[in-house]
């Protein structure tokens, strides 16, 4: 997963899902990102998540540092 700082919506594509994600921007190290939003179907107490699969989130998530702050997205 590449990490880009947000600088506005003209730099998002819809990737194969039809996810908006940002194409280009300046590069942003893992050691930088202070807030992560997530998407997901549900959350346990513990905070574990249920997503759409294949665990892109979750493998991410594990690499971000502790201090790192995680908020969950679900309708």
């Amino acid at each position: 997963m590449d990490n880009y700082f947000f600088e506005g919506l003209h730099q998002l594509e819809k990737n194969v899902w039809g996810i908006p994600e940002p194409k280009q921007g300046i590069p942003v190290p893992l050691e930088k990102i202070d807030l992560v939003l997530v998407p997901l179907l549900a959350v346990d107490k513990l905070g574990n998540r249920v997503g759409y699969g294949r665990g892109f989130y979750d493998k991410f998530l594990g690499q971000c540092p502790v201090k790192t702050t995680r908020v969950g997205l679900s309708f």
